[in-house]
């Protein structure tokens, strides 16, 4: 029997405040997710759309919610900012 475990953070990576909405690029094949919002004005401010996580090219269309992580945010306390 094999159990994996994942440690998911709930920091964004360009604040470290929590996520308010999940998101990653479609083509992205990591499990962690930045802030939508934070993003989208980081690389509108200074031109750079790279995952931050990755640094894959991103375009807006490619941004997607993460549906996990919006619902593991519902259900972990406000204060905590890790998922496993």
């Amino acid at each position: 029997i094999v159990a994996d475990e994942l440690e998911l953070t709930l920091k964004d990576p360009l604040t470290t405040m929590r996520i308010k909405e999940p998101c990653k690029g479609v083509a992205c094949k990591h499990a962690q997710c930045f802030d939508l919002r934070t993003f989208l004005e980081f690389a509108r401010r200074h031109n750079n759309w790279k995952c931050p996580l990755c640094h894959a090219t991103l375009r807006e269309r490619d941004l997607r919610i993460d549906g996990f992580i919006q619902g593991a945010l519902g259900w972990v306390s406000g204060d905590s900012c890790v998922v496993t």
